[in-house]
């Protein structure tokens, strides 16, 4: 983790209002130089994932994540 962190750069928005990741972090994410990727805000920092990836991780917890909200809303 380190490696990626210390390697952090800004980044400017593109005309289509994309984030371009610079090439050095890209190296670290084995992504191709057109592959699209998911960006999740996770509080104080951003995750980069892949489209497939993500997807999967969504379908595995959303039932955890309904159980969850229905705990909340009982409390509420």
């Amino acid at each position: 983790m380190h490696c990626v962190v210390s390697e952090t750069s800004t980044s400017e928005l593109d005309r289509a209002g994309r984030i371009l990741i610079p090439g050095k972090l890209r190296k670290h994410l084995n992504l191709d130089d057109d592959q699209e990727v998911v960006l999740v805000g996770m509080y104080e920092h951003l995750e980069v994932w892949g489209p497939s990836e993500w997807r999967r991780y969504l379908a595995k917890t959303q039932d955890r994540y309904e159980s969850s909200m229905g705990k909340i809303t009982d409390l509420l």
